[in-house]
């Protein structure tokens, strides 16, 4: 996959209505696969596979990339040998602490079919343990939606094991609907790619907003399906199975700072080309 494709698509997911009572599963979809810990980290995943030498850009020339050893510079304003755009740049700099890198967007992103992705803003990871990182998150997605970003987490895991995902911050939709601003936490959000592939197999992400909060509860782990579901409750209250909040994403690769058998939550909602 592309990219341009990754970088910030989750923006784009889940274009439905808020307030009509027919799509209100929608609407919980839409924010549970843009709000939950490894959702909000997709944004800069490739960035940092690609610095710690877990993966390369699909095509060598577009982006641009230099490397001194501490800073890798990504620049787009290219073509790819598929004939689409990247944008922007961005910069990963390296930590005197092995995996802690400081990242720098500045409108990073390229093409998809619903238009074009730039994401601004920064991030950094911080290792804790061998394979314990936390990381936080300040970033702007522009495309068909613009989203907001502030959050922190942490990731336990390695990109070829199962990982665990914590994190809590704040996620805000301008555009299309579902539109406002969410609190959402995920609590111990578990893949393990041996029990369940492609989607969760236990934890849970809180949504709060407007007065309502939505509990996603992952159980991969009892129900590994098709449909990529999860239980879901509103205000305490079961809505009954949520489906495709999930499909599946295996990047690969040793590296501490990982997603595993990571499944990449919402990006089965969005219709686009398939990048290899």
């Amino acid at each position: 996959m592309d990219t341009k494709s990754k970088l910030g698509v989750m923006a784009l997911a889940g274009i439905g209505c808020i307030g009509c009572g027919p799509n209100e599963a929608e609407e919980a979809r839409t924010w549970a696969t843009t709000s939950s810990a490894p959702s909000v980290y997709w944004n800069v995943y490739e960035l940092v596979a690609v610095a710690q030498g877990e993966r390369t850009f699909g095509d060598p020339a577009c982006p641009v990339t230099t490397d001194d050893g501490t800073v890798l510079t990504v620049t787009g304003e290219c073509t790819t040998t598929e004939g689409d755009r990247v944008f922007g740049s961005a910069t990963v700099t390296r930590g005197a602490s092995d995996g802690d890198l400081e990242l720098a967007l500045a409108g990073w992103g390229g093409e998809t079919d619903l238009g074009d992705v730039r994401t601004t803003g920064t991030a950094t990871i911080t290792r804790m343990e061998t394979e314990l990182h936390a990381f936080e998150l300040d970033l702007v997605v522009d495309g068909v939606n613009t989203t907001r970003i502030d959050y922190e987490g942490t990731v336990r895991g390695t990109y070829d094991a199962p990982t665990t995902w914590n994190g809590t911050g704040t996620i805000e939709r301008e555009g299309f609907a579902p539109t406002g601003r969410v609190l959402a936490t995920t609590l111990d959000e578990r893949f393990d790619g041996a029990v369940c592939n492609g989607q969760p197999i236990s934890g849970t992400t809180t949504i709060m907003r407007d007065g309502r909060t939505d509990v996603i509860t992952y159980d991969g782990a009892m129900d590994c399906d098709e449909a990529k579901g999860a239980q879901w409750s509103v205000n305490g209250t079961s809505r009954g199975l949520l489906t495709d909040i999930s499909c599946a994403a295996t990047p690969g690769g040793r590296s501490p700072l990982a997603l595993g058998a990571f499944a990449l939550v919402g990006l089965g909602m969005l219709v686009r080309r398939s990048r290899r």
